[in-house]
C-alpha cells in the first residue's frame, strides 16, 4: 500500500459519504492506516507544541530569576561503579574524575554528559550550582530535559495509542451489537473498519487541540457521530422479517 493513498483515506475520513468506500478496505491496510494516522497526528501535535514550549521556557526562566539561592548539598557514598543505564551508557563512579566512553558519568563532584555528534561535552560541578540563574544550573536542567523528555514523549505516545485503540475497539463492538439489534447487516469487521476511520476525527482533533485546549469529549462526540453515519452507510440492507 502506497503511503500517499493514506493521505487520500485521511481526508476521506472527514467525509461521512466516503465511509462505504473506506469500509471495503482490507483490514490489514486499515490497521496500517490507523498507526500511520496516529504517528502523523502526534508529529503535528509536537510541531504545534514547539512555540508553546519556548514561551513556557521563558516563563520558567523569569520565575527562576526570582529565586536567590538553590543549594545542592547531599551526601552520597558508593563503593564501586554503578551502571544506571547501559544504552546510552550512564555510569555513577565516585573514584573517577573524567569520563571515557560513557554518555553520562556522575562523579562525586561533577556530572559529565556528551552532547550529540559535534556538539562536544558538558561538565556540571555540583558545588557551582548555587542558584537557578547560574550557567551550571541551566546546563543541568538542559541535560535533564534531554534525558527525560524523549522518554516522556514515547510513554505518552504509546499510552494514548493504547487508549485510543481500546476506545475504537469498544465502540466498534458495541456498535456492531446495537446495529444487529436494529436489524442492520453490519459485520464486526466492517464495524471495526468504520470505527478505525472515524477514529481519525478522534485522534487528530484531540492531539492537534492538545497544545491549546485539552478536551476529550468534543473529539469523542464527533467520533461517535462519524461512526454512526458510517454504520448507517454500510448497513443499509436490513434482515428480512420472519413470521412468528
Amino acid at each position: 500500500m502506497d503511503w500517499k493513498e493514506y493521505f487520500v483515506w485521511f481526508f476521506k475520513s472527514f467525509n461521512p459519504r466516503s465511509y462505504k468506500f473506506l469500509a471495503d478496505r482490507f483490514m490489514r491496510d486499515s490497521v496500517k492506516y490507523w498507526f500511520w494516522m496516529f504517528v502523523l497526528s502526534f508529529i503535528v501535535m509536537l510541531v504545534l507544541l514547539v512555540p508553546i514550549l519556548f514561551t513556557l521556557s521563558g516563563d520558567l526562566q523569569e520565575k527562576a530569576n526570582q529565586i536567590d539561592d538553590f543549594y545542592l548539598d547531599g551526601h552520597v557514598s558508593l563503593s564501586k561503579p554503578l551502571v544506571l543505564v547501559e544504552d546510552p551508557l550512564v555510569v555513577m563512579d565516585f573514584n573517577r574524575t573524567y569520563p571515557t566512553n560513557e554518555k553520562v558519568l556522575i562523579t562525586k563532584e561533577s556530572l559529565f554528559f556528551n552532547k550529540y555528534y559535534w556538539f562536544g561535552g558538558e561538565q556540571v560541578v555540583f558545588k557551582d550550582v548555587k542558584n537557578l540563574r547560574s550557567p551550571e544550573a541551566v546546563a543541568l536542567m538542559a541535560f535533564l530535559a534531554v534525558l527525560i523528555v524523549p522518554s516522556l514523549l514515547m510513554l505518552a505516545f504509546f499510552a494514548y495509542l493504547v487508549k485510543s485503540s481500546l476506545v475504537v475497539l469498544l465502540v466498534a463492538s458495541l456498535g456492531w451489537g446495537i446495529s444487529h439489534g436494529l436489524k442492520y447487516k453490519v459485520s464486526f469487521t466492517k464495524s471495526l473498519r468504520v470505527a478505525i476511520f472515524a477514529g481519525t476525527v478522534l485522534v487528530f482533533l484531540e492531539l492537534v487541540l492538545f497544545p491549546f485546549w485539552r478536551s476529550f469529549w468534543l473529539p469523542f462526540v464527533l467520533f461517535l457521530i462519524y461512526y454512526i453515519l458510517g454504520v448507517v452507510q454500510v448497513g443499509e440492507e436490513k434482515f428480512e422479517s420472519r413470521p412468528f
